[in-house]
């Protein structure tokens, strides 16, 4: 058996895609905390947009049309709905899909309820959808997470997005993300949310491998292989790199296992760093 959780580049000289990174803050100098937040005029509010320059024209056709709803608000609309329907106990009103009267895209929310066996697939607190997008007629499909509870200056989607980036940069195995947005409200909690778009994956998480829900099993020996594999090889980049990541559980990690090969991808994760100083390093391992 063999345990991959690195790859070579298929074109070496190739370079990798840079994201972008747009703010209504200088994420670069200024280092927003929640001690020195409340002190700083303006600064309590912060929208950041990280994307893969590809997707630009993509979103673009995706936007409002017609009196149509765009791709973003129609999934703010619909997670807004179903927010309402949770806090007040109205789960059987929930919706769970909308179709785009033009036929650009439908946006699928994805049962997360592991208590009746569905998949567990990321943080159980956030709504997920899947995303399918009509492309010259082909569909291409995505995964969408958002924000809602929780968000700070140190978990959101701009986070997850780059340390994911950081760990593609040193040969980690990733679920590729494209797309993140967040806007962050400290004077009132509830007022913030976040997005991440991510390539869409049929893949098992390691938690449904080790519980028996997937279509293929994994043995003793093999979960105490990548156990320490994991520990060895994420520990050795995390010193490297200077920063430490958090959530990186069962079922934030994909698996795939082929002729006796297992590769392990990683998603949703983040790391304990703040806004300023992810976009730092984000800036320093030119990954934006």
């Amino acid at each position: 058996m063999k345990i991959v959780t690195r790859y070579k580049e298929v074109k070496p000289n190739k370079k990798s895609i840079r994201f972008k990174c747009n703010s209504n803050s200088d994420l670069a100098t200024v280092k927003l905390n929640p001690k020195n937040l409340l002190e700083m005029e303006g600064r309590n509010k912060i929208k950041i947009v990280v994307y893969n320059p590809r997707l630009k024209r993509l979103i673009s056709s995706l936007s409002e049309k017609d009196k149509n709803k765009g791709l973003f608000q129609a999934i703010n609309r619909m997670s807004k709905y179903n927010y309402y329907c949770e806090t007040h106990n109205l789960f059987a009103k929930k919706k769970n899909e909308y179709i785009d009267p033009l036929k650009r895209f439908t946006i699928s929310r994805i049962i997360n309820d592991p208590i009746n066996g569905v998949k567990e697939k990321g943080n159980k607190n956030f709504q997920i959808f899947k995303l399918s997008v009509n492309l010259k007629n082909k569909v291409r499909h995505y995964f969408v997470k958002e924000y809602r509870r929780s968000l700070s200056m140190w978990e959101n989607s701009a986070n997850e997005l780059i340390n994911l980036k950081l760990l593609e940069k040193n040969g980690v195995n990733i679920i590729k993300p494209q797309f993140s947005f967040d806007s962050i409200d400290h004077n009132n909690s509830s007022n913030s949310r976040g997005f991440i778009v991510y390539d869409y994956t049929d893949m098992f998480t390691l938690e449904e491998v080790i519980k028996g829900k997937a279509s293929f099993r994994l043995t003793t020996k093999e979960i105490k292989q990548i156990s320490n594999k994991l520990f060895i090889e994420i520990t050795s980049i995390l010193k490297q790199s200077g920063f430490k990541l958090n959530d990186t559980f069962e079922h934030n990690i994909f698996i795939r296992k082929e002729k006796g090969n297992i590769k392990l991808y990683f998603f949703d994760i983040y790391s304990d760093l703040f806004i300023s100083e992810i976009y730092k390093l984000g800036k320093i391992n030119n990954i934006i």
